[in-house]
């Protein structure tokens, strides 16, 4: 599970979207810029993996929006990722190269 998710772009730019905070599925496909079909399947995967849920957003209206909710299995692989990631800028004999490749995965 954890190879397939290190192994989409996609799937960890929505996990790092979600560990900022609980957001909906419009404003995810506007910041992150991706097709619906796109989203849904990465959502979906993290879904049945449990990086994120899905939670009520609480309002003052009757109207109750669906909000995706990093875990803490989310923030937990994405805090482990972005250690990683400091580590390869770190490493002298790996250099930039490697970290800005790293850092597309979630920009």
């Amino acid at each position: 599970m954890m190879t397939a998710l290190l192994a989409h772009k996609d799937y960890l730019r929505v996990l790092h979207a979600i560990t900022r905070g609980p957001t909906r599925f419009f404003r995810l496909q506007e910041e992150l810029e991706l097709h619906p079909p796109q989203l849904h399947r990465a959502l979906k995967f993290l879904l049945e993996g449990g990086y994120v849920r899905l939670a009520v957003a609480d309002t003052e209206t009757r109207y109750k929006p669906l909000m995706y909710v990093a875990t803490r299995r989310g923030e937990a692989m994405w805090s482990e990722f972005m250690k990683f990631a400091t580590s390869v800028r770190r490493r002298p004999e790996l250099g930039p190269k490697d970290f800005r490749d790293l850092q597309s995965c979630w920009y």
